[in-house]
Protein backbone atom coordinates (compact mmCIF):
# COMPACT_ATOMS: atom_id res chain seq x y z
CA UNK A 1 0.00 0.00 0.00
CA UNK A 2 0.86 3.59 -0.26
CA UNK A 3 1.17 6.24 2.63
CA UNK A 4 3.08 9.48 3.88
CA UNK A 5 5.05 8.93 6.38
CA UNK A 6 6.94 12.02 8.43
CA UNK A 7 9.86 12.61 9.94
CA UNK A 8 10.92 15.43 12.42
CA UNK A 9 14.48 14.27 13.47
CA UNK A 10 15.22 13.87 9.90
CA UNK A 11 13.25 16.63 8.01
CA UNK A 12 11.55 14.56 5.50
CA UNK A 13 8.10 14.53 3.92
CA UNK A 14 7.47 11.37 1.27
CA UNK A 15 5.00 9.09 -0.08
CA UNK A 16 6.07 5.35 0.77
CA UNK A 17 5.09 1.84 -0.46
CA UNK A 18 4.34 -0.54 3.13
CA UNK A 19 2.88 -3.87 3.89
CA UNK A 20 -0.54 -3.26 4.65
CA UNK A 21 -0.84 -4.17 8.36
CA UNK A 22 -2.25 -7.14 9.80
CA UNK A 23 -4.96 -7.53 12.71
CA UNK A 24 -2.83 -9.31 15.23
CA UNK A 25 -4.84 -7.73 18.55
CA UNK A 26 -8.22 -9.12 18.93
CA UNK A 27 -9.57 -6.11 19.75
CA UNK A 28 -8.19 -4.14 16.58
CA UNK A 29 -9.57 -3.52 13.18
CA UNK A 30 -7.84 -2.88 9.69
CA UNK A 31 -9.94 0.11 7.92
CA UNK A 32 -9.78 1.12 4.51
CA UNK A 33 -9.31 4.05 4.23
CA UNK A 34 -11.08 6.16 1.62
CA UNK A 35 -11.11 9.63 2.78
CA UNK A 36 -8.31 11.54 4.76
CA UNK A 37 -8.31 15.47 5.42
CA UNK A 38 -5.28 17.86 5.94
CA UNK A 39 -5.80 20.15 8.89
CA UNK A 40 -3.75 23.55 9.64
CA UNK A 41 -2.43 21.76 12.18
CA UNK A 42 -0.82 19.11 10.13
CA UNK A 43 0.89 22.03 8.40
CA UNK A 44 1.97 23.12 11.85
CA UNK A 45 3.56 19.77 12.16
CA UNK A 46 5.81 19.64 9.43
CA UNK A 47 6.59 23.17 9.46
CA UNK A 48 7.86 22.82 12.81
CA UNK A 49 5.07 24.62 14.92
CA UNK A 50 3.30 21.77 16.83
CA UNK A 51 5.63 19.31 18.80
CA UNK A 52 4.93 15.44 17.57
CA UNK A 53 7.02 12.45 17.73
CA UNK A 54 10.89 12.94 17.32
CA UNK A 55 11.99 9.46 17.41
CA UNK A 56 11.05 7.92 14.15
CA UNK A 57 8.92 8.79 11.46
CA UNK A 58 4.83 8.06 11.27
CA UNK A 59 2.44 8.06 9.08
CA UNK A 60 0.57 11.34 9.10
CA UNK A 61 -3.36 12.08 9.38
CA UNK A 62 -5.54 12.76 12.00
CA UNK A 63 -8.96 13.24 9.94
CA UNK A 64 -9.81 9.12 8.79
CA UNK A 65 -13.13 7.87 7.57
CA UNK A 66 -13.34 4.24 5.54
CA UNK A 67 -14.51 0.98 5.35
CA UNK A 68 -14.10 -1.96 7.16
CA UNK A 69 -12.51 -4.88 6.02
CA UNK A 70 -10.95 -7.03 8.72
CA UNK A 71 -11.55 -7.34 12.70
CA UNK A 72 -10.36 -9.03 15.52
CA UNK A 73 -11.98 -11.99 17.24
CA UNK A 74 -13.39 -10.20 20.29
CA UNK A 75 -14.39 -7.05 18.07
CA UNK A 76 -17.97 -6.15 18.88
CA UNK A 77 -19.80 -3.59 17.05
CA UNK A 78 -18.46 -3.00 13.65
CA UNK A 79 -18.32 -6.05 10.71
CA UNK A 80 -16.58 -5.55 7.85
CA UNK A 81 -18.22 -3.77 5.23
CA UNK A 82 -19.45 -1.12 7.73
CA UNK A 83 -18.17 2.61 6.67
CA UNK A 84 -16.85 4.31 9.87
CA UNK A 85 -14.86 7.19 11.60
CA UNK A 86 -11.58 6.88 13.75
CA UNK A 87 -11.07 8.87 16.51
CA UNK A 88 -7.43 9.73 16.86
CA UNK A 89 -7.39 10.43 20.66
CA UNK A 90 -6.65 7.82 22.91
CA UNK A 91 -5.74 8.54 26.87
CA UNK A 92 -4.18 6.35 29.50
CA UNK A 93 -7.24 5.49 31.24
CA UNK A 94 -4.86 5.87 34.55
CA UNK A 95 -3.74 9.44 34.76
CA UNK A 96 -5.94 11.49 37.09
CA UNK A 97 -7.48 13.42 34.38
CA UNK A 98 -8.99 9.73 32.77
CA UNK A 99 -9.89 8.54 36.27
CA UNK A 100 -11.71 11.33 37.18
CA UNK A 101 -13.71 11.04 33.69
CA UNK A 102 -11.93 14.23 31.86
CA UNK A 103 -9.67 11.44 29.11
CA UNK A 104 -9.48 14.74 27.18
CA UNK A 105 -6.81 16.27 29.63
CA UNK A 106 -4.80 13.23 29.74
CA UNK A 107 -1.14 14.38 28.74
CA UNK A 108 -0.01 11.31 28.05
CA UNK A 109 -2.21 10.64 25.15
CA UNK A 110 -1.12 14.66 23.77
CA UNK A 111 2.46 13.20 23.93
CA UNK A 112 2.48 9.90 23.25
CA UNK A 113 -0.39 8.64 21.73
CA UNK A 114 -2.30 10.71 19.30
CA UNK A 115 -2.39 9.39 15.41
CA UNK A 116 -0.83 11.52 13.06
CA UNK A 117 1.21 13.50 15.64
CA UNK A 118 2.95 10.55 17.44
CA UNK A 119 1.13 7.19 15.92
CA UNK A 120 0.64 6.01 12.62
CA UNK A 121 -2.58 8.18 11.18
CA UNK A 122 -4.67 7.97 8.04
CA UNK A 123 -2.50 9.29 5.40
CA UNK A 124 -2.61 5.76 4.16
CA UNK A 125 -4.48 3.58 2.39
CA UNK A 126 -5.18 0.99 5.13
CA UNK A 127 -4.73 1.48 9.08
CA UNK A 128 -4.96 -0.29 12.12
CA UNK A 129 -6.99 1.26 14.91
CA UNK A 130 -8.39 -0.28 18.35
CA UNK A 131 -11.95 -0.78 18.03
CA UNK A 132 -12.53 1.82 20.77
CA UNK A 133 -11.38 4.15 18.15
CA UNK A 134 -13.88 3.05 15.91
CA UNK A 135 -17.41 5.21 15.31
CA UNK A 136 -20.26 3.38 12.60
CA UNK A 137 -21.54 5.67 10.51
CA UNK A 138 -25.23 6.21 9.73
CA UNK A 139 -26.10 5.26 6.52
CA UNK A 140 -27.58 9.16 5.89
CA UNK A 141 -24.23 10.14 6.51
CA UNK A 142 -22.05 10.54 3.08
CA UNK A 143 -18.50 8.45 3.96
CA UNK A 144 -16.83 11.59 2.83
CA UNK A 145 -18.43 13.94 5.48
CA UNK A 146 -16.94 11.30 7.50
CA UNK A 147 -13.41 13.65 7.97
CA UNK A 148 -15.30 16.19 9.39
CA UNK A 149 -16.03 14.26 12.49
CA UNK A 150 -12.96 15.13 14.64
CA UNK A 151 -13.60 18.66 14.16
CA UNK A 152 -17.44 18.67 15.17
CA UNK A 153 -16.20 16.53 17.86
CA UNK A 154 -14.69 19.43 19.42
CA UNK A 155 -17.50 21.79 18.22
CA UNK A 156 -19.32 19.36 20.76
CA UNK A 157 -17.21 19.35 23.53
CA UNK A 158 -17.09 23.70 22.96
CA UNK A 159 -20.49 24.02 23.76
CA UNK A 160 -20.72 22.97 26.84
CA UNK A 161 -18.32 26.22 27.89
CA UNK A 162 -20.63 28.60 26.25
CA UNK A 163 -23.80 27.42 26.59
CA UNK A 164 -26.46 28.57 27.52
CA UNK A 165 -26.25 31.31 24.93
CA UNK A 166 -29.34 33.10 24.27
CA UNK A 167 -30.79 33.69 20.76
CA UNK A 168 -30.65 37.40 21.34
CA UNK A 169 -26.43 37.35 21.87
CA UNK A 170 -23.83 38.56 20.09
CA UNK A 171 -22.02 36.57 17.97
CA UNK A 172 -18.58 36.91 15.94
CA UNK A 173 -16.45 34.45 14.01
CA UNK A 174 -13.18 34.98 13.41
CA UNK A 175 -11.67 33.07 10.53
CA UNK A 176 -13.43 31.31 7.69
CA UNK A 177 -11.98 28.03 7.30
CA UNK A 178 -13.78 24.84 7.45
CA UNK A 179 -14.02 25.21 11.56
CA UNK A 180 -15.57 28.43 11.02
CA UNK A 181 -17.60 27.14 8.34
CA UNK A 182 -18.85 24.57 11.02
CA UNK A 183 -19.64 27.34 13.75
CA UNK A 184 -21.61 29.15 10.94
CA UNK A 185 -23.76 26.39 9.92
CA UNK A 186 -24.19 25.45 13.81
CA UNK A 187 -25.34 29.15 14.77
CA UNK A 188 -27.25 29.38 11.69
CA UNK A 189 -29.01 25.51 12.17
CA UNK A 190 -29.73 26.54 16.01
CA UNK A 191 -31.70 29.69 15.32
CA UNK A 192 -28.94 32.75 15.94
CA UNK A 193 -29.04 35.56 13.66
CA UNK A 194 -26.95 37.87 14.91
CA UNK A 195 -23.82 36.94 14.03
CA UNK A 196 -21.19 38.65 12.32
CA UNK A 197 -18.24 37.07 10.23
CA UNK A 198 -14.57 38.32 10.27
CA UNK A 199 -12.09 36.71 6.97
CA UNK A 200 -9.61 38.02 5.29
CA UNK A 201 -9.89 35.64 2.29
CA UNK A 202 -12.37 37.08 -0.08
CA UNK A 203 -12.90 33.46 -2.21
CA UNK A 204 -14.40 32.43 1.64
CA UNK A 205 -16.28 35.45 1.51
CA UNK A 206 -18.27 33.67 -1.59
CA UNK A 207 -18.42 30.44 0.20
CA UNK A 208 -20.22 31.92 3.41
CA UNK A 209 -22.61 33.97 0.91
CA UNK A 210 -23.46 30.34 -0.94
CA UNK A 211 -24.34 28.77 2.46
CA UNK A 212 -27.00 31.14 2.36
CA UNK A 213 -27.37 31.86 6.17
CA UNK A 214 -27.57 35.70 5.82
CA UNK A 215 -24.86 36.56 8.19
CA UNK A 216 -22.62 39.72 7.36
CA UNK A 217 -18.83 38.53 6.48
CA UNK A 218 -16.46 41.44 6.45
CA UNK A 219 -12.69 41.68 6.51
CA UNK A 220 -10.31 42.61 9.61
CA UNK A 221 -9.97 45.47 8.27
CA UNK A 222 -13.37 46.74 8.11
CA UNK A 223 -13.63 45.48 11.60
CA UNK A 224 -10.60 47.89 12.62
CA UNK A 225 -12.75 50.56 10.97
CA UNK A 226 -15.79 49.75 12.97
CA UNK A 227 -13.83 49.53 16.40
CA UNK A 228 -12.38 53.33 15.93
CA UNK A 229 -16.36 54.37 14.74
CA UNK A 230 -18.84 52.47 17.08
CA UNK A 231 -18.30 52.22 20.58
CA UNK A 232 -20.86 49.62 20.94
CA UNK A 233 -19.12 47.43 18.76
CA UNK A 234 -18.38 44.22 21.54
CA UNK A 235 -19.72 40.81 21.51
CA UNK A 236 -21.20 38.27 23.91
CA UNK A 237 -19.25 35.85 22.12
CA UNK A 238 -16.08 35.26 20.23
CA UNK A 239 -15.41 32.10 18.76
CA UNK A 240 -11.72 32.07 17.14
CA UNK A 241 -10.90 30.02 14.24
CA UNK A 242 -8.00 31.63 13.09
CA UNK A 243 -4.64 30.50 13.30
CA UNK A 244 -2.87 33.22 13.64
CA UNK A 245 -2.20 35.33 17.18
CA UNK A 246 -2.98 38.88 15.91
CA UNK A 247 -6.25 37.93 15.24
CA UNK A 248 -6.79 36.22 18.43
CA UNK A 249 -5.25 39.72 20.05
CA UNK A 250 -7.97 41.45 18.47
CA UNK A 251 -10.76 38.99 20.13
CA UNK A 252 -9.57 39.97 23.43
CA UNK A 253 -10.72 43.75 22.95
CA UNK A 254 -13.91 42.63 21.44
CA UNK A 255 -15.46 41.16 23.78
CA UNK A 256 -18.47 42.20 25.53
CA UNK A 257 -18.95 42.74 29.71
CA UNK A 258 -19.78 39.45 30.71
CA UNK A 259 -18.81 38.16 27.52
CA UNK A 260 -16.60 34.55 26.40
CA UNK A 261 -14.18 34.19 24.11
CA UNK A 262 -13.81 30.69 22.64
CA UNK A 263 -10.18 29.96 21.37
CA UNK A 264 -10.46 27.12 18.84
CA UNK A 265 -8.04 27.41 15.60
CA UNK A 266 -4.88 25.93 16.45
CA UNK A 267 -1.81 28.28 16.74
CA UNK A 268 1.81 27.85 16.38
CA UNK A 269 3.27 26.87 19.81
CA UNK A 270 5.06 29.94 19.84
CA UNK A 271 2.33 32.30 19.36
CA UNK A 272 1.51 34.85 22.18
CA UNK A 273 -1.32 37.27 23.03
CA UNK A 274 -1.16 40.08 25.46
CA UNK A 275 -3.94 40.95 28.09
CA UNK A 276 -4.77 42.94 30.65
CA UNK A 277 -5.32 41.63 34.18
CA UNK A 278 -7.70 44.70 35.04
CA UNK A 279 -9.59 44.84 31.69
CA UNK A 280 -10.41 40.93 32.06
CA UNK A 281 -11.48 41.31 35.64
CA UNK A 282 -13.61 44.77 35.27
CA UNK A 283 -15.27 42.87 32.58
CA UNK A 284 -15.55 39.32 33.86
CA UNK A 285 -15.08 38.42 30.99
CA UNK A 286 -13.91 34.81 30.52
CA UNK A 287 -11.39 33.19 28.44
CA UNK A 288 -11.87 29.28 26.94
CA UNK A 289 -9.36 27.01 25.19
CA UNK A 290 -10.32 24.03 23.65
CA UNK A 291 -7.85 21.04 22.48
CA UNK A 292 -9.91 17.50 21.44
CA UNK A 293 -12.97 16.18 22.40
CA UNK A 294 -13.53 12.59 24.16
CA UNK A 295 -16.34 11.38 25.09
CA UNK A 296 -18.02 13.91 22.07
CA UNK A 297 -17.92 11.55 19.43
CA UNK A 298 -21.71 10.58 19.28
CA UNK A 299 -22.87 14.09 19.32
CA UNK A 300 -20.28 14.76 16.57
CA UNK A 301 -21.94 12.26 14.14
CA UNK A 302 -25.44 13.89 14.98
CA UNK A 303 -24.05 17.00 14.44
CA UNK A 304 -23.43 15.73 11.04
CA UNK A 305 -26.81 14.21 10.29
CA UNK A 306 -28.23 17.83 10.89
CA UNK A 307 -25.81 19.96 9.10
CA UNK A 308 -25.05 17.81 6.37
CA UNK A 309 -27.92 18.52 3.89
CA UNK A 310 -28.62 21.68 4.71
CA UNK A 311 -24.83 23.25 4.80
CA UNK A 312 -22.15 20.97 4.51
CA UNK A 313 -21.69 18.90 1.00
CA UNK A 314 -18.14 19.16 -0.62
CA UNK A 315 -19.26 21.06 -3.50
CA UNK A 316 -20.63 23.88 -1.35
CA UNK A 317 -17.85 23.88 1.13
CA UNK A 318 -15.49 23.92 -2.22
CA UNK A 319 -13.52 21.37 -0.06
CA UNK A 320 -10.78 20.18 -3.01
CA UNK A 321 -10.47 16.64 -3.18
CA UNK A 322 -6.34 15.09 -3.65
CA UNK A 323 -4.88 11.41 -4.51
CA UNK A 324 -2.14 10.59 -2.00
CA UNK A 325 0.57 11.01 -4.68
CA UNK A 326 -0.48 14.95 -5.14
CA UNK A 327 0.80 15.06 -1.72
CA UNK A 328 3.13 18.29 -1.99
CA UNK A 329 0.59 20.23 -4.16
CA UNK A 330 -2.16 19.64 -1.48
CA UNK A 331 -0.35 21.07 1.65
CA UNK A 332 0.77 23.95 -0.05
CA UNK A 333 -2.83 24.55 -0.64
CA UNK A 334 -3.79 24.67 2.49
CA UNK A 335 -0.36 26.65 3.71
CA UNK A 336 -1.46 29.21 1.41
CA UNK A 337 -5.33 29.40 2.53
CA UNK A 338 -6.01 28.45 -1.47
CA UNK A 339 -8.48 26.04 -0.49
CA UNK A 340 -10.51 25.56 2.35
CA UNK A 341 -10.27 22.18 2.69
CA UNK A 342 -7.94 19.82 1.55
CA UNK A 343 -8.98 15.80 1.44
CA UNK A 344 -6.69 12.85 0.63
CA UNK A 345 -9.09 10.10 -1.56
CA UNK A 346 -7.67 6.73 -1.63
CA UNK A 347 -8.84 3.75 -4.28
CA UNK A 348 -12.29 2.57 -3.51
CA UNK A 349 -10.94 -1.10 -4.04
CA UNK A 350 -12.28 -2.57 -0.45
CA UNK A 351 -12.44 -6.10 -0.18
CA UNK A 352 -11.95 -8.18 3.27
CA UNK A 353 -8.83 -9.86 4.27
Amino acid sequence: MEAIRFSKYDEYLELFECPIPQVTNADHVLVKVLFAGITQRDVHVIDGNVPCRRDKAFIMGQEISGAVVGIGTQVLVVTPGDYVIVNPFSSCQICNHCRSGHPHLCQQCKVERMMGLHENGGWAEYIIVPEIQIYKLCDNIPVELGILAPLLSVVAHALQFIEPLGLDKRILVLGAGVSGVLWIALFHYKGFRNVLVSEPNLARHEIIQQMDVNYEIITPAVVGQRISTDSSFYFDLVVDCSSNAKALQRAVDLLDSGGKLLVFGSKPMNARICISPFELQRRESKIIGVDVGSYTYPSALALLQCLSNRYLTYERLGIKVYPLRQYKEAIDHVRKRSVLKAVFRMPDDCKCL
